[in-house]
């Protein structure tokens, strides 16, 4: 559309519009987007937390499984005896039954160890203490030190 129309050589054309340039973002504009982000890191970063310490707690729970297994299977070759807690370690006789020893979720640096605090396991043998080793406890501790896995 034309907006003042010109003569020219006896023809009538059209004066081009200026474009306006735009001023940008008005500081209101800005701070409302800049609120919205912090609601929503608001709401996401707590949900984000709790998602790591489950994944840790988790990882816990499969540390604990794979001793278990090396428990069991010393047990086996052993005449269903278990071994004594100074065994249950990543550098002694369990540590060759278990492939890959589990590593502290918390400190991916060092081997879960039998502490009985976050991270790591307590491995408890002769559980229902009557002297003889056919029997053993296993737990493994996660976020705050809670259990959260015990095997029989």
């Amino acid at each position: 559309m034309c907006q003042v129309p010109m003569s020219r050589n006896g023809g009538w054309r059209c004066r081009p519009r200026r474009r306006r340039v735009s001023p940008g973002f008005s500081i209101l504009e800005v701070l409302v987007v800049v609120v919205i982000i912090g609601v929503l890191a608001g709401v996401a970063m707590p949900m984000y937390l709790h998602q790591r310490d489950r994944a840790k707690d988790a990882a816990v729970k499969e540390g604990v499984h794979a001793i278990r297994l090396g428990v069991q299977s010393w047990a086996v070759e052993h005449e269903d005896s278990y071994p004594p807690i100074a065994e249950v370690a990543h550098d002694r006789a369990i540590g060759h039954y278990v492939h890959r020893w589990p590593t502290d979720p918390w400190d991916d640096a060092v081997p879960m160890r039998n502490l009985g605090t976050q991270g790591n396991y307590d491995y408890v043998v002769d559980a229902n203490g009557d002297g003889v080793d056919d029997d053993f406890s296993l737990r493994g501790f996660g976020t705050g030190g809670a259990p959260v896995i015990v095997t029989p």
